[in-house]
């Protein structure tokens, strides 16, 4: 296999891991984020939520034709509220919450997202949209350069 070993990567290459539902664990946030910390010290947390429950079950609804879930908008909010909460106990420095019904509609949250993450000279002028149009799965058209020529990784010490 061309599997690299995790010890041959350079320290600044950037890995991503795009997670759902951690929440359906069996562990509250104090364990998820000791999990997180643990595991994954150097790591950079996004939590992304949606504070328009009516929409993201709308949303659910409509991109899982095969939805094993309800209309529950009660687990929705705690679900967010996992969420949030797992933000707090990992702290400033290695969680940020956003919010998909202010990001989508600012995107200078985003860049001040990708600075906190580690980048320099990265500068969305819009933020693509993913999971739209009539089954779901579409995406924004992309024109040009995403964040331009001057964006790059500055490692953290």
């Amino acid at each position: 296999a061309n599997i690299l070993p995790l010890s041959s990567y350079d320290s600044s290459t950037i890995f991503g891991a795009k997670m759902i539902r951690i929440q359906r664990e069996k562990w509250g946030s104090k364990a998820a984020a000791k999990f997180i910390s643990d595991k994954f010290p150097c790591s950079k947390v996004v939590v992304n939520i949606r504070s328009d429950v009516d929409s993201q079950l709308a949303s659910v609804e409509k991109t899982f034709v095969n939805n094993h879930l309800e209309n529950r908008t009660n687990d929705s909010l705690e679900q967010i509220e996992f969420l949030k909460s797992l933000a707090d106990e990992l702290g400033d420095s290695q969680a940020r919450v956003i919010d998909m019904t202010k990001w989508s509609e600012d995107v200078g949250i985003l860049n001040n997202l990708i600075e906190w993450i580690g980048f320099k000279g990265c500068v969305l002028k819009t933020a693509l949209h993913t999971n739209h149009g009539e089954d779901g799965f579409q995406q924004d058209d992309v024109e040009g350069d995403t964040f331009g020529h001057t964006c790059q990784f500055m490692k953290n010490d």
